[in-house]
């Protein structure tokens, strides 16, 4: 419990991605979200040039802890993908095992949508329509615009959560 009374010391920043493809477990990731309070963005990483510095200055920088469902699996995406080097990265299942002392099994299907319309009445949804659309198409629709934020923005404010009931 340690470590995660830690890591609700410095500021959160959620990290999700997509992938351009989902029917093949090496494809390239698409987009990284990240959100911090209620400011998300979404970088599209297929449609860099070049990854700015102040994206790779971010995603090392030691003050800052990345939290997510999968975001080891991320982190180790992106590296691949891009050279791109994190350096914390916590799972919201094991902060969801510390803070309620028991197994959660904590995914990022729908029951965790459940869980956090129960826990912040925001209307999350995940259809599958969206989560599995074509995340590597050079503008985004709508629903994928609105997808992506919400599942930043909700991932921070459960992991908001998770610290405030450590603390």
């Amino acid at each position: 419990m340690d470590c995660f009374i830690r890591i609700c010391d410095k500021p959160c920043i959620t990290k999700p991605i997509h992938f351009s493809s989902y029917t093949s477990a090496d494809s390239k990731v698409a987009t990284l979200q990240l959100c911090y309070g209620t400011r998300c963005i979404i970088i599209q990483l297929l449609h860099l040039d070049y990854i700015p510095n102040s994206l790779r200055n971010l995603l090392s920088d030691q003050s800052i802890t990345f939290v997510g469902v999968g975001i080891t699996q991320d982190i180790a995406k992106l590296d691949r993908d891009y050279g791109l080097k994190c350096w914390a990265g916590n799972e919201l299942g094991a902060l969801s095992d510390s803070s309620f002392g028991r197994a959660t099994h904590l995914s990022g299907g729908a029951e965790f949508a459940s869980m956090m319309h129960k826990l912040f009445e925001l209307p999350v949804e995940k259809p599958v329509n969206v989560t599995r659309s074509d995340w590597s198409i050079n503008i985004l629709n709508t629903e994928q615009i609105k997808y992506a934020t919400v599942d930043a923005y909700v991932y921070f404010e459960y992991g908001e959560y998770l610290c405030q009931l450590l603390r």
